[in-house]
């Protein structure tokens, strides 16, 4: 699964990266400004930030990881406020213009992560895990709910995790057809582009009730502190305040 999920990933990263990690329909077919692109990270983290400061974690700045990091554009928010910060992507494609389009931060390094797993990284090792609109495209709630422990694995005692889920999806949304066109699409060799050109994509969605990641939180020893639902088109989509 790992390893289709990686391809069709590189397929979008070779093809419109920007528009797959934030789809606007804007830009879309690679017309995304990148400076507008990247200051929607900032935008993004900085009411992240302020309820952490509610919350009254994380106590250190040391270390921060950004899961499912595409080109950077969370990471590179997050250098003004941590001394080192990580992004991890499953498409190697994407790390490596996550690198290119970075260079100028000295805080901040990116690496493939092909594994179903964190194993790179050792207990308690991040103040700060973050991931936005990633988990929901890895379809299996067993391997979102197994990341999601893998975020509390890693996390520093005093530390805390953000990660983005939905926890609804309706039936008409959970269809899939633009996913399941494009694989069919790419079974017929047809090119990543032209299926792009179409409208389809291989971008699917899950979701997590809420009740399983908060089980699943207690069972990997952690707990949630903070949950903020918002509906939308159909999703109801949950950002989830994690510690240890």
């Amino acid at each position: 699964m790992l390893k289709n999920h990686a391809k069709r990933w590189n397929e979008l990263a070779a093809n419109d990266p920007l528009w797959a990690i934030l789809s606007d329909p804007a830009g879309k077919g690679n017309r995304w400004n990148l400076v507008d692109f990247f200051a929607t990270g900032e935008q993004e983290l900085a009411p992240i930030f302020a309820k952490a400061a509610d919350i009254g974690r994380p106590k250190n700045l040391e270390v921060a990881l950004d899961f499912g990091c595409g080109v950077g554009r969370l990471t590179r928010a997050m250098t003004s406020r941590f001394a080192r910060c990580v992004g991890v992507d499953i498409s190697p494609i994407m790390v490596r213009r996550a690198r290119d389009l970075n260079s100028d931060k000295t805080n901040c390094d990116f690496l493939e992560n092909p594994h179903p797993d964190l194993r790179d990284f050792p207990d308690n090792h991040f103040d700060f895990v973050y991931t936005s609109n990633v988990l929901q495209h890895l379809v299996h709630r067993e391997s979102i709910l197994n990341y999601v422990s893998e975020f509390i694995r890693v996390l520093a005692p005093e530390g805390l995790a953000v990660f983005q889920l939905p926890t609804h999806i309706s039936l008409m949304r959970s269809l899939h057809w633009r996913p399941n066109l494009y694989e069919l699409g790419r079974i017929m060799r047809v090119k990543p582009e032209r299926l792009l050109r179409l409208g389809l994509h291989p971008i699917r969605m899950a979701s997590v009730p809420h009740i399983d990641v908060a089980n699943r939180l207690k069972l990997a020893g952690g707990k949630v502190c903070l949950a903020l639902s918002v509906p939308v088109e159909q999703v109801i989509s949950t950002v989830f305040y994690a510690s240890k």
